[in-house]
């Protein structure tokens, strides 16, 4: 179901869709580019899991997002093993980091 995004192995991947029009995107955008730098600069791994960030203009992958049953922008998940957990926390780059290190551990250990 989401081969296209999928990360592989026991790897995860944040993606965020967005639209350019989107005012909250607008904002949203460089929180999650930020979060994306900072984990490539630690060899894009949480707690000794790889975790990738993917960002994905919804204009531009309309299919994606109907993959992904992407209702509005920006839609922030998390994929990891075929499973899916929608992130709602506030998009700013700390929050994004506090699920990926707390919320998203969890998820890897109890599936």
């Amino acid at each position: 179901k989401f081969a296209d995004l999928e990360p592989v192995g026991d790897a995860a991947k944040l993606i965020m869709f967005y639209a350019d029009w989107c005012p909250h995107c607008k904002d949203a955008k460089p929180e999650v580019e930020k979060v994306k730098n900072e984990l490539e600069n630690s060899n894009n791994k949480v707690n000794g899991k790889t975790v990738e960030v993917e960002l994905v203009n919804g204009d531009e992958e309309e299919e994606k997002c109907r993959q992904h049953n992407v209702q509005g922008f920006p839609t922030i998940i998390l994929l990891t093993k075929g499973k899916r957990k929608d992130f709602n926390g506030s998009r700013d780059a700390d929050s994004i980091k506090e699920f990926l290190l707390k919320k998203s551990i969890n998820y890897f250990l109890i599936h």
